[in-house]
């Protein structure tokens, strides 16, 4: 991901939101979101977050956590302190080592990305 500096938009750790978040570029989540994520960019959720609901992007990594189903159009990486609920739909995922994920996951070898929104 770019540098905090360069991400578009940033939900900090004190932040809480309810509803859906519709972004044209990157998104760095550090708080709670309650409601659907769609980005055109890539969608990190930065350790210690956590959405509840739906998360379609470019791209996304999972640090956090996330309690609904996930497409990515690019790449999907849950890195060792991530956890996921939901099912994935990814071009590619990495899961590192720890990462924890109950769900059914479709790749590009078996389901073709998403059409763009």
């Amino acid at each position: 991901m770019k540098r905090e500096a360069d991400v578009e938009t940033i939900l900090d750790a004190d932040s809480r939101l309810q509803g859906e978040i519709v972004a044209d570029g990157d998104l760095m989540i550090e708080g709670l979101v309650e409601g659907s994520i769609q980005a055109n960019g890539k969608v990190v959720i930065a350790g210690g977050a956590r959405v509840r609901g739906p998360v379609s992007a470019a791209e996304v990594e999972v640090i956090g956590t996330v309690e609904g189903d996930i497409t990515s159009r690019g790449h999907l990486l849950l890195a060792q302190t991530g956890r996921i609920t939901g099912d994935v739909r990814a071009h590619h995922m990495r899961v590192e080592d720890g990462g924890i994920m109950r769900g059914k996951v479709l790749t590009k070898v078996n389901a073709p990305p998403e059409p763009r929104q």
